[in-house]
């Protein structure tokens, strides 16, 4: 088992990576930037994958909200810490 300080650390670098992602693709409003043909990149009609888009984040197709971009591995990197997280809080 990890120590309480790696744990620590694991969980620090997940939230400032998440704070980074968050700034770079929605405040800053790189994410306005719609790829051509988006569309045809939604799997099941609530599933993005797209390797050409450089967003990590996007809005969702219908409502409020927002999804990831499966296609870019910062996305799924980011998604995985997160899951982790919570796995992690709910077994404290």
């Amino acid at each position: 088992m990890l120590s309480q300080t790696t744990l620590l650390l694991i969980v620090i670098a997940v939230l400032l990576l998440t704070g980074y992602v968050f700034y770079q693709t929605i405040i800053t409003r790189k994410w306005r930037n719609l790829v051509p043909d988006e569309e045809k990149h939604w799997k099941l009609a609530i599933i993005y994958f797209n390797p050409d888009d450089r967003r990590v984040f996007l809005p969702k197709r219908s409502g409020l909200g927002y999804t990831v971009n499966f296609g870019n591995p910062l996305g799924v990197a980011v998604l995985i810490g997160i899951i982790a997280l919570i796995y992690y809080l709910s077994v404290m």
